[in-house]
């Protein structure tokens, strides 16, 4: 795996104990575009969590709204709901979603560029780990969706390995 998108995540422990797991991507474009991409259900719907119905679901990201994540398949995957607990177009994106805490963080990076820092807080470490190659293949596609290209297949398999490697 090469180039600045490719970056494996970094684990780390926070102040209280629990674990934080970090993205850090650049996009070639603006932060507004990264903004709306990340925040708008019908372009979520094109990189994001696969398992989400997101015609059914409530995914309106402003300060204080609850969401609720509907799985296409109930048996897979359970309804999960959250709230946003900050929001500040088109800066900062943070919600509750189950047990985790995502934040998106967007900067410009001179040039028409973003810089995005996407950090998933929990406590339950193999949730995490298990989930970094999902989350490193669903950035993948969001770098796709911005550069209107189709991403190619994520091989789940060798990020897997790579993130045991890492995370060991």
């Amino acid at each position: 795996m090469t180039g600045a998108h490719d970056k494996l995540a970094i684990l780390d422990e926070a102040q209280d104990g629990s674990l934080v797991l970090r993205f850090d991507r650049t996009y070639p474009c603006p932060q507004t575009k990264v903004w709306h991409t990340i925040t708008d259900t019908n372009e979520l719907s094109r990189w994001f969590d696969p398992w989400i119905d997101y015609e059914a679901s409530s995914l309106h990201f402003t300060e204080g709204a609850r969401l609720s994540f509907v799985a296409h398949d109930s048996h897979i995957l359970h309804t999960q709901s959250g709230e946003v607990t900050r929001a500040d177009p088109p800066h900062l994106l943070e919600f509750a979603r189950a047990s985790q805490l995502l934040r998106w963080q967007l900067t410009a990076d001179g040039g028409g560029a973003c810089q995005l820092t996407l950090t998933i807080t929990d406590d339950w470490r193999t949730g995490l780990t298990a989930n970094a190659p999902r989350v490193h293949a669903m950035l993948d596609a969001l770098r796709a969706r911005l550069s209107g290209t189709r991403p190619p297949p994520p091989d789940l398999d060798k990020l897997r390995r790579a993130y045991e490697h890492t995370f060991r």
